[in-house]
C-alpha cells in the first residue's frame, strides 16, 4: 500500500476507534484554504456562502477567491473568474452542478473499494469556459482506479480517504487527477480534495483561459463548526514569507504569440540575459541564456500546458502552450 504525504502535519495511518462519517459536505461556516500549485504565488480561499434551491434540490453554495502575495501582485498577477460551486450530498457521494452539461454530476464518490474502476461525468475546468459546449464532448466521462481506501488522520480528525490513480491516456480518454502529479491523488470525507483543490484537474491539453487562471494545489486548512484542520506550519492564508519578498518591477516586456505553439517571441526595453520556464508545479522545464532585447524561444519540445516564464531572475509572465484540438 502506497504512503502519501503532504507537508509536515499530514500522516497516513490506519487507526481504530470512533471515526467521523460523511454527514453534510460544505456546512454553514465551512472554509478551505488551498495552495496554488506554485505555493509562492498565493492561496485559494473557498467558503460556504449560503443555501439555495435548484430544480427542487437544496444546495450549498461555495464561493472561491484567491489571495495573491504582494510580490506577485506588484508584477500584475491577479486571480479571478472562479466559478461558484453548487453542492449537495447523500450518505456516500458529493454532487456538484456541472456547468458543462447543465446538470448535477458526482464530484466525490465514497462507496468504493480497493481496485474499483470508476467512471465519472466530465467536469468543467476551474474557470467556467466550457458552458454550453457539451456537444463537443460526445465521450463525456473520465475514468480512474481506486488505489486504496483508508482512514487517515488529518491533524485533529480521522476521515475516510480515497486514493486514486489515472486510467488511460490523453489519446484514449479524458484524464483528470485528484492529485498534484500525473499518477496519484486523494479526496476525503467532509473536506474533499487533499492535493488539488476542490475539483480534479484536467490533464489533456490546455483550456484557453485568461491571465488570471491559476490551478489549485494542496489543502492547507479546513474549518467548520465541528472540524478544525491545519496541515501547514505557517498561516492558512498567504504565507508571511511571500509578504516580505520584494521584486523590482522591470521595464516593458512583451511576449507573443500567447497562446503559442512552437516559438515564443520576447521583446523588452532592456537586454534579456536569461530565460527560465517553469510549469505549474514550479519545476524548471527550459532554461537558456541570451544577450539581446528580442529573443525567440523554441518551445516546440514542451507539452501543451500553462507555463511561467521568468526573465533576468525576476520578471514573471505566464503563457499557454497550445495543444492540437481533437477532432469530434
Amino acid at each position: 500500500m502506497r504512503a502519501f504525504f503532504i507537508g509536515f502535519f499530514l500522516t497516513s495511518i490506519v487507526v481504530s476507534g470512533a471515526l467521523r462519517a460523511q454527514t453534510i459536505f460544505a456546512p454553514p461556516g465551512a472554509e478551505w484554504y488551498h495552495s496554488m500549485l506554485d505555493p509562492s504565488i498565493g492561496v485559494f480561499h473557498s467558503y460556504y456562502a449560503g443555501d439555495t434551491t435548484l430544480s427542487g434540490i437544496s444546495l450549498r453554495r461555495v464561493m472561491r477567491d484567491a489571495e495573491v502575495g504582494p510580490s506577485w501582485g506588484a508584477l500584475g498577477l491577479t486571480v479571478s473568474n472562479l466559478s461558484a460551486l453548487y453542492l449537495y450530498n447523500n450518505s456516500d457521494t458529493v454532487f456538484v452542478y456541472n456547468y458543462l452539461f447543465n446538470r448535477f454530476t458526482p464530484l466525490y464518490v465514497f462507496n468504493v473499494h480497493d481496485g474499483d474502476t470508476v467512471r465519472l461525468t466530465l467536469l468543467p475546468a476551474e474557470v467556467n469556459t466550457f458552458t454550453g459546449l457539451s456537444a463537443f464532448y460526445p465521450d463525456s466521462t473520465f475514468r480512474f482506479v481506486v488505489d486504496s481506501v483508508r482512514m487517515v488522520l488529518y491533524d485533529t480528525a480521522t476521515l475516510k480517504t480515497v486514493y486514486t490513480r489515472l486510467l488511460g491516456t490523453c489519446d484514449s480518454n479524458y484524464l483528470y487527477t485528484y492529485g498534484n502529479d500525473d499518477t496519484l491523488g486523494a479526496y476525503a470525507e467532509q473536506i474533499g480534495g487533499i492535493s488539488i483543490g476542490l475539483s480534479p484537474q484536467f490533464l489533456c491539453g490546455v483550456n484557453l483561459v485568461d491571465e488570471s487562471y491559476q490551478t489549485q494545489g494542496a489543502l492547507r486548512c479546513y474549518n467548520d463548526p465541528e472540524l478544525s484542520i491545519k496541515l501547514v506550519t505557517d498561516s492558512c492564508g498567504v504565507p508571511p514569507s511571500t509578504a516580505v519578498t520584494t521584486i523590482k518591477k522591470q521595464e516593458a516586456l512583451n511576449i507573443f504569440p500567447n497562446p503559442a505553439t512552437t516559438q515564443l517571441i520576447l521583446t523588452a526595453s532592456y537586454k534579456v540575459r536569461n530565460v527560465i520556464i517553469s510549469n505549474l508545479l514550479g519545476q524548471t522545464v527550459l532554461r537558456d541564456e541570451y544577450d539581446t532585447q528580442k529573443v525567440s524561444v523554441d518551445i516546440s519540445g514542451l507539452p501543451a500546458d500553462i507555463y511561467f516564464i521568468k526573465i533576468n531572475g525576476n520578471v514573471v509572465k505566464k503563457f499557454v502552450k497550445e495543444w492540437c484540438a481533437k477532432s469530434f
